[in-house]
């Protein structure tokens, strides 16, 4: 079996541990991708820049590109709203991808914080 496989300049991915201050926290990888730079992507209706969202806690993950959906199925990992509320104001624009740290910690406040509301 061949495997091809190409590199897209226009993806970047940042990983952040997310933390409430009530003992749990759990790791959010967010990929930010334009789909317009993969054909299969494109065809899926992946156009523009789009964000994918990974909740990681205890070797389990769970993805969506829509942070409603994932808060629901993140649910069955505890998801907590810390998380919650990240994915959430980065997807309305609340918190713009340049204020998020790579391979950081970020704690409810701070995120309360970075939310500007116009989400």
């Amino acid at each position: 079996m061949v495997s091809n496989t190409d590199t897209y300049e226009s993806i970047e991915t940042k990983v952040v541990r997310v933390k409430d201050g009530m003992g749990t926290a759990h790791t959010v990888k967010i990929d930010r991708f334009n789909g317009e730079d993969s054909m299969a992507m494109s065809d899926a209706g992946f156009g523009g820049v789009n964000h994918q969202f990974t909740i990681c806690d205890g070797g389990q993950m769970e993805a969506h590109y829509d942070p409603y959906k994932l808060s629901i199925e993140g649910q069955l990992l505890g998801m907590n709203k810390a998380a919650d509320m990240l994915v959430k104001s980065l997807h309305t624009g609340g918190i713009m991808w340049e204020e998020i740290p790579h391979d950081d910690t970020l704690y409810l406040h701070e995120i309360e914080e970075m939310d500007d509301g116009s989400g």
